[in-house]
């Protein structure tokens, strides 16, 4: 058996009762159509789809195992610190079960003003919403894997994380990791990033550096070598 993580893993031992050496370990690679624009090819984009100069980042499937809820609330708590007065929320996502639930927290905020849906973006699109953002926030419940966090240091953009299930393979120390459960350490770390430029450059570099290890050749590669195995 092949999993993407050790995480993944760890669930099919846990799950199925599976003899841990039946299980290899090869992590997915990321496309190389993700990487940084030229400058001027972002900013036709953002003025293409009036996106604002400064925002965080959420892209997945709109819907409860993603955390769309709690990226909401720690935006808001940015918000009302009084300090963020110019960001904006962006969230990017095909609707997915129980979805309602996300747009209905977003209305409930005083700062709805700020929170944009986009809906579903394909992989061009994807890297050119990485690009522009300031940060990117993915405080999953639970993945297998993870491209989201991934592709986005591949753009460059500092990444802010779940401390669960696979992120903390995938991240390592190139983003920041949060307990996804708790919105105030979210906000906290949104607020960390935001206002320290050396950090943002850090997790940049290190970001760039660690999406460079993921590459689909080095994947089906390590494949070929399971498969073809005495």
């Amino acid at each position: 058996l092949i999993a993407v993580s050790e995480s993944t893993k760890h669930d099919l031992v846990r799950t199925y009762d599976i003899d841990p050496a039946k299980i290899s370990v090869i992590f997915s690679g990321v496309d190389q159509t993700f990487s940084r624009p030229a400058q001027d090819v972002l900013e036709r984009f953002r003025s293409e789809k009036r996106l604002p100069e400064r925002f965080v980042l959420c892209l997945g499937t709109l819907e409860p195992r993603k955390n769309v809820v709690g990226v909401i609330r720690a935006f808001n708590r940015l918000k009302q610190s009084g300090a963020f007065g110019d960001l904006r929320l962006v969230i990017a996502g095909a609707p997915g079960w129980l979805y309602r639930d996300i747009f209905a927290e977003a209305e409930r905020t005083p700062h709805v003003r700020d929170i944009y849906f986009v809906g579903s973006v394909g992989d061009e699109e994807r890297a050119l919403y990485y690009s522009l953002a300031s940060v990117f926030v993915y405080p999953s419940f639970f993945e297998g894997f993870g491209f989201p966090p991934l592709e986005a240091m591949a753009c460059g953009t500092p990444v802010i994380a779940s401390r669960t299930s696979s992120l903390p393979e995938v991240v390592a120390d190139a983003g920041i990791l949060v307990n996804p459960y708790d919105v105030v350490a979210i906000a906290g770390a949104l607020s960390e990033v935001l206002r320290d430029q050396k950090l943002r450059e850090r997790l940049t570099q290190k970001g760039l550096a660690r999406a460079q290890e993921y590459t689909w050749r080095r994947s089906a590669q390590k494949t070929l070598d399971v498969l073809t195995r005495p």
